[in-house]
């Protein structure tokens, strides 16, 4: 069974949020997880805190999570067939990353209207182009399944990078391939206390 390192970063979580975000990568079907949590006790900001958890990980495959989600069960098993199929066809050396759709809710988890590219009113497939997440990063790492090489091609992310997710999907749009799951796999929580959120028709990034 394939291990996959979920780096989960946080700052001044809500304690409920987080314990419903834990539970859901607990139940993750198929697949083992090695849950790396880190405090962003420094107010250094997601990037900062989200490349030190890079720096930690050491399984074939990464998750990013944020704080106050919630995944379906299958959400990494579907994003990990959808990778080794990226794998089969480009090799193992090469930079992969997937990225599915979400549901976006209130705080409550009550959901809105439509999936979350459905409300951005981009086409996922052609928007991770490199010339278009040079314009717009739609993809938040939240979404994201990602190799050991991109990881590693990813290195440490700079501070002049605005997320994580954005370093992230650039170095796989530049080096690699980039694979898209059409199914929305998690509850993309949006409370107002937002790092950076889905707001409709506009760029969406990490929830940390």
């Amino acid at each position: 069974m394939a291990v996959i390192d979920v780096l989960l970063a946080t700052h001044r979580p809500e304690k409920d949020w987080l314990d419903a975000q834990v539970e859901s990568i607990r139940a993750q079907e198929d697949v083992e997880t090695n849950l790396l949590v880190r405090e962003d006790a420094d107010g250094a900001g997601p990037a900062a805190n989200f490349s030190a958890l890079l720096g930690m990980s050491k399984a074939d495959y990464i998750a990013f999570a944020d704080q106050d989600d919630v995944w379906m069960k299958d959400k990494l098993k579907k994003s990990l067939d959808a990778l080794r199929g990226l794998e089969a066809r480009w090799g193992r050396g090469t930079p992969l990353a997937v990225f599915t759709d979400a549901i976006v809710t209130d705080g409550s988890l009550n959901p809105f209207p439509g999936t979350h590219f459905a409300r951005q009113r981009v086409d996922p497939v052609r928007g991770c182009a490199l010339n278009r997440l040079l314009m717009q990063n739609f993809i938040p790492g939240n979404a994201m399944l990602i190799n050991a090489a991109l990881r590693d091609r990813a290195g440490s992310i700079p501070s002049a990078a605005l997320m994580h997710d954005v370093w992230v999907l650039l170095t796989a749009a530049a080096f690699g391939r980039i694979g898209y799951v059409d199914e929305p796999l998690y509850l993309y929580r949006q409370h107002g206390a937002n790092a950076l959120g889905a707001t409709e028709a506009g760029a969406a990034h990490a929830i940390v």
